[in-house]
């Protein structure tokens, strides 16, 4: 009997560790929409990351979600987001820079704000096509995931260096005087408003951008 389940354990052996191994990378399900993200993820405001597929505007963005395991999660990004075929919006997560307000581009007839293109360039070149992480801290009345939005720095061979921090895209625009300090309902700043407020108070003093 013993060596009956001796020889199971070593049949099952390998089974287990392609299942651990499969488990540690690819947990995570696909999430096409902001209203796939379980309640439990807004609610601990967990991290996901995801490809910029769209910026919308210069506090807007749309990410392809790139799910990932609890491996992925604490030592490395996903390299790049699944495909897919049909609209956008069913297969994108809006996602709405957090504790910044950047200037209205042109909508629905009416003309784009002054420096409305400028942050929207700004925020293309920095994250367009490029994995980001998104710290979920909360859904918004459209829809949209409230999120601190960072990415990685530099090129390919720093992305790898993984001591370097994460770039904060809200604080980056306060930085270059593309943003105010949003203060409407539902303000979030994931503790970071001191950051926030010296990034753009800053940029004022050295009049970039709208300044």
């Amino acid at each position: 009997m013993l060596n009956i389940t001796r020889a199971l354990l070593l049949l099952l052996a390998p089974l287990s560790t392609t299942l651990f191994v499969h488990s540690m990378i690819f947990s995570q399900k696909q999430f096409n929409t902001a209203g796939d993200i379980p309640s439990q993820f807004v609610e601990n405001r967990k991290s996901i990351y995801g490809k910029v597929i769209r910026v919308t505007d210069g506090d807007t963005v749309r990410i392809r979600h790139a799910p990932t395991g609890p491996l992925f999660s604490s030592l490395l990004p996903p390299r790049d987001a699944p495909p897919y075929q049909g609209k956008l919006s069913e297969h994108t997560i809006s996602v709405r820079l957090y504790g910044v307000d950047a200037p209205e581009t042109a909508k629905f007839g009416n003309p784009g704000m002054p420096h409305a293109e400028d942050a929207k360039r700004a925020v293309s070149e920095l994250v367009l096509g490029k994995i980001v992480r998104v710290k979920i801290l909360r859904v918004d009345q459209y829809g949209r995931i409230v999120g601190r939005v960072q990415v990685r720095r530099g090129t390919f061979l720093s992305a790898l260096n993984y001591t370097l921090p994460l770039r904060d895209v809200s604080v980056f625009l306060g930085e270059r005087g593309l943003v105010t300090l949003y203060t409407g309902g539902g303000a979030e700043y994931d503790n970071r408003e001191g950051k926030l407020r010296s990034a753009i108070s800053s940029a004022q003093r050295w009049r970039r951008g709208m300044w």
